[in-house]
C-alpha cells in the first residue's frame, strides 16, 4: 500500500477552472468571504463543528474536495486521484492512524489544505509540513461531530458540498457554492476595499460617525420616522455591509 501510494503522489490533475475567483480566494480572510455572501444575499455553508488550525497563521483557501472512504480503498489513495492541485481536501470521517507520511503525501501533491471534521489536530509535530491542517478543538466532543460521513463506511461526495469553495483560517471557515463564487468573490474584495477606506480615515482622525454623516441621519429621522439607517447609508454612497 505504501509503494502504491508514492506511485500517486504526482498523480493529482491540473489546475480546476474557474481561476480568477480562486485568485480572488487567495486575498480574502473568511470574514471579508462572509461579507461578500451577506452582500449577494448568499446562504453561508458552514460546518457544525468548530476546527482550528495547528497555527493560528495558518490559512488555505480553494475548491473543496470531500474525501471518501471507500471499502478497499484508502481514502488518501482516492483523494490523491481524484482531487485537483490546489484543492482544500475535507475529510468527514474519522481516520483512526493519522500520519506524518500521510500530511506529507497531501502536501507533496499539491493539495492546498486539510479539513479534518471528525480528528482532533495530530499529537506529532508539524514542524516538517507546510499544509495548512485544520482538526477538531480538545474540548469538542462526539455529539458536536458533522454529519457529513460515518466512519468506516462508504461515503461519496456530500451533493450539499459538491462544486463548493471554501476560505479556512482561524477567524472561521466559509464555504460557498460555486455557482456564485465569481458574484461573491467580487463583492468581497470590494467590501474590503470599502473598509479599508473607512479604517484609513479613521486613523487620520475622521470618526465613523462623520463619515456615515449620522447627525445628518438623525434630523432627517425627527422628520421622517420610516427612514432607516440603511437606506441613508446608500443615499450617501456607504455600504450597509460595513456597519
Amino acid at each position: 500500500m505504501a509503494h502504491t501510494r508514492s506511485l500517486l503522489t504526482s498523480a493529482i490533475s491540473t489546475a480546476s477552472p474557474q481561476s480568477i475567483a480562486l485568485a480572488r480566494l487567495t486575498r480574502l480572510s473568511s470574514s471579508h468571504l462572509a461579507d461578500g455572501c451577506a452582500t449577494c444575499d448568499v446562504t453561508i455553508d458552514g460546518f457544525t463543528v468548530s476546527l482550528e488550525p495547528a497555527d493560528p497563521s495558518m490559512r488555505c483557501s480553494g475548491r473543496l474536495f470531500v474525501a471518501a472512504s471507500v471499502h478497499g480503498t484508502h481514502w488518501l489513495d482516492s483523494t490523491i486521484r481524484s482531487a485537483a492541485s490546489g484543492d482544500v481536501v475535507m475529510v468527514p470521517f474519522f481516520i483512526p492512524e493519522l500520519k506524518c507520511s500521510d500530511l506529507k503525501m497531501l502536501e507533496e501533491a499539491g493539495a492546498g489544505g486539510l479539513l479534518m471534521l471528525s480528528n482532533k489536530l495530530p499529537q506529532f509535530s508539524l514542524k516538517a509540513v507546510r499544509l495548512p491542517i485544520f482538526g477538531l478543538r480538545n474540548n469538542r466532543t462526539n455529539e458536536e461531530l458533522a454529519q457529513f460521513g460515518a466512519p468506516h463506511t462508504d461515503t461519496s461526495n456530500p451533493p450539499c458540498l459538491d462544486r463548493r469553495f471554501v476560505v479556512a483560517d482561524a477567524d472561521g471557515i466559509i464555504v460557498v457554492p460555486g455557482s456564485r463564487i465569481d458574484e461573491v468573490t467580487r463583492a468581497a474584495l470590494l467590501v474590503r476595499e470599502q473598509k479599508n477606506k473607512v479604517f484609513g480615515a479613521m486613523c487620520f482622525g475622521r470618526s465613523l460617525r462623520a463619515q456615515t454623516g449620522f447627525p445628518a441621519f438623525l434630523r432627517i429621522k425627527r422628520a421622517q420616522p420610516n427612514y432607516s439607517f440603511q437606506k441613508h447609508l446608500r443615499l450617501h454612497g456607504s455600504n450597509p455591509v460595513l456597519l
